[in-house]
């Protein structure tokens, strides 16, 4: 059973799943921009693969086709994107985490063009 998001949905090119436990199983991980989600508040914008994993709980990109995900068991999941779909977000609001601090980290860490160019659901 998969979720679903309307405001996600309505995003041209995005696609995007809210899995449950059972249907990770055979998800292919290895395709999720590589970064190692912990609990801080660092957001990691992805340009490309770097030598080792960074350490982070929020990743954006505009790299088209890129994918980003979070694996969380007890923590909150957040998908983002901009409403022409050119960037995405996704962010691991751990429990050890201070969301809202996070959450602002987030939205002040985007790209400035982005920022400027774009609304963000």
């Amino acid at each position: 059973m998969s979720f679903q998001s309307r405001l996600l949905s309505d995003i041209p090119g995005i696609r995007y799943a809210f899995l449950d436990v059972h249907e990770t199983a055979a998800f292919p991980y290895a395709e999720l921009a590589p970064v190692k989600l912990v609990h801080g508040n660092v957001v990691h914008h992805f340009q490309q693969p770097l030598a080792e994993r960074p350490h982070a709980d929020a990743v954006f990109t505009a790299l088209g086709g890129q994918k980003v995900g979070v694996v969380t068991a007890d923590c909150l999941p957040m998908l983002m994107a901009s409403r022409d779909g050119a960037f995405v977000c996704s962010v691991h609001a751990g429990w050890r985490a201070r969301r809202p601090e996070l959450l602002l980290i987030v939205s002040i860490s985007l790209p400035d063009m982005a920022y400027r160019r774009t609304r963000w659901w």
